[in-house]
């Protein structure tokens, strides 16, 4: 039984166990939302409290407390959060909402991507218009599909022909498929380019500058 199904007291029956890093709880996890207007005489003020199961994943709550702020109109032009609550979907819809999301993605997942010289899915030219994918070594798809994956989520399936990949001098660097070439799970365009953006500028100098303003919420939590 998982967690989300175990009844952990008859008394308290949403109450759940989970686990961050070194500390484990029964009970709820709370998400505060808190001004950081850095204008002097202005007090920082928790203007959002949700409480939730301690199962339910931080990357949940991001849509679910924009809306319920925006119902409110306390809607921020930049909202701070950590890792755990940015997706590229959010960073997509909550733009086109108005709020730019503040905050670090996950970097690019796959086993290419923590090798040295692999070759990772940012490493290939992608032509979204034409819809022609090209690979560091100059090959050349047009096998390119959407998808729905187990998530219900649209997807960019791109697959490079066997016979290329067989006949490629590196083939160890991208793929480990000794039936098929090499294929990319990618997300729709807007919300792939969004990813890269970001990836790109959090490890910059003004982007980190900025994010430090989320230190405040942080000291609210632990007071």
């Amino acid at each position: 039984v998982s967690n989300e199904e175990r009844v952990i007291s008859p008394y308290d029956a949403d109450a759940r166990s989970s686990r961050k890093r070194d500390t484990l709880w029964l009970g709820y996890k709370v998400h505060l939302t808190e001004t950081c207007d850095q204008n002097a005489g202005r007090p920082h003020l928790v203007v959002g409290v949700e409480t939730v199961p301690a199962t339910t994943q931080d990357s949940e709550m991001l849509a679910v407390i924009s809306e319920h702020l925006r119902e409110r109109d306390l809607a921020p032009v930049e909202q701070y959060v950590d890792q755990g609550y940015s997706s590229g979907p959010q960073l997509v819809k909550q733009a086109s909402c108005g709020t730019l999301i503040m905050g670090p993605v996950p970097a690019e997942g796959g086993w290419q991507a923590a090798k040295p010289q692999g070759y990772a899915a940012h490493d290939f030219e992608l032509d979204w218009d034409r819809r022609i994918a090209t690979c560091p070594q100059g090959q050349q798809t047009r096998n390119w599909s959407q998808r729905t994956d187990e998530r219900q989520q649209r997807i960019e399936l791109i697959r490079f022909p066997a016979t290329v990949c067989g006949k490629c001098p590196v083939r160890e660097h991208c793929t480990k498929g000794t039936k098929q070439g090499r294929s990319l799970n990618l997300n729709v365009q807007e919300v792939h380019q969004a990813l890269e953006q970001r990836r790109h500028e959090q490890f910059q100098p003004e982007f980190l500058q900025r994010y430090a303003l989320r230190a405040g919420i942080e000291g609210t939590i632990s007071q």
